[in-house]
């Protein structure tokens, strides 16, 4: 149990409080500007998937225009 976990539950805010541990939160709220999403709509689901797929960087001498479209 980390840190933060062990506060939240010391301080009976689980039910209120969710911790997600291993993500870079600069990344997360970049993508979630980029995609003009509110929190309130963030499914908790979809933001684990995408974590665990990690970051897509396009294949050297690739086509950024081509990427941008698929």
């Amino acid at each position: 149990m980390n840190q933060a976990m062990a506060v939240t539950t010391k301080l009976d805010l689980t039910k209120k409080v969710k911790i997600i541990s291993g993500y870079n939160l600069a990344i997360v709220l970049e993508a979630l500007s980029i995609e003009d999403t509110s929190f309130e709509n963030v499914d908790i689901n979809q933001l684990l998937e995408a974590g665990k797929q990690g970051i897509a960087y396009p294949e050297p001498g690739a086509s950024l225009a081509h990427d941008l479209d698929e």
